[in-house]
């Protein structure tokens, strides 16, 4: 039989020997933890480049993906705007004669039938030679004009003839030649003063008569 003092012996020598066991282990633990190789932190903005990088790449792909191989270019063309008429439509007076506007194309003789005027009559109160159809937008007047004018000039501009001046400011075409001392076929100088009234006494009988 085993002493009781040997029991207490043998009990020692085993809790040495658990010990040591412990701190072999512990040693060998602490030499795998150090021999564990480190991964250094990722910083914030390290983080964003790649994410943007990524996003801008996928977009790229994704867009050439989309992208058609022939690309078809469409152009849209504008209709050419007609300018405004500054006048009224439908009838109205200019220097006390009844006048319309008409526009480009329209034949004088559908102006007459429109208006219940004789054809003859349209062309003498225009005063127009060899016209049947409108080349342009214009005063058409349906009763003579006037000999005199409202004001007591008119400033030529830039592309006006003696015959839209006279058709602008309602007066007659060969009344307004002789107040301006101009034969038939000639033109105004852009910027000179048109007179629209007689100039001086000798005229001004004469428009009486």
């Amino acid at each position: 039989m085993i002493k009781e003092n040997q029991l207490d012996k043998y009990n020692l020598i085993a809790i040495e020997r658990m010990n040591s066991v412990a701190q072999n282990n512990k040693a060998f633990n602490n030499r795998v933890i150090q021999a564990k190789p480190t991964t250094p932190p990722i910083e914030n903005n390290q983080i964003n480049n790649t994410t943007n990088t990524d996003i801008s790449v996928a977009e790229t792909i994704t867009a050439e993906k989309e992208e058609p191989e022939n690309k078809i270019t469409l152009t849209t063309s504008t209709n050419k705007v007609s300018k405004k008429s500054a006048y009224p439509e439908g009838v109205f007076l200019i220097n006390q004669a009844k006048v319309v506007y008409a526009n480009e194309g329209i034949s004088l003789l559908a102006l007459a039938n429109q208006y219940d005027i004789t054809l003859s009559k349209l062309v003498e109160f225009n005063e127009f030679n060899n016209v049947e159809i409108l080349e342009q937008d214009q005063l058409i007047f349906l009763e003579k004009k006037q000999k005199k004018g409202i004001t007591e000039f008119h400033i030529a501009k830039e592309g006006e003839s003696f015959h839209s001046i006279a058709q602008v400011e309602g007066i007659r075409l060969e009344n307004l030649l002789q107040y301006n001392n101009y034969p038939k076929n000639a033109a105004p100088t852009a910027g000179n003063k048109i007179y629209l009234k007689p100039t001086n006494p000798i005229q001004a009988t004469a428009n009486k008569k």
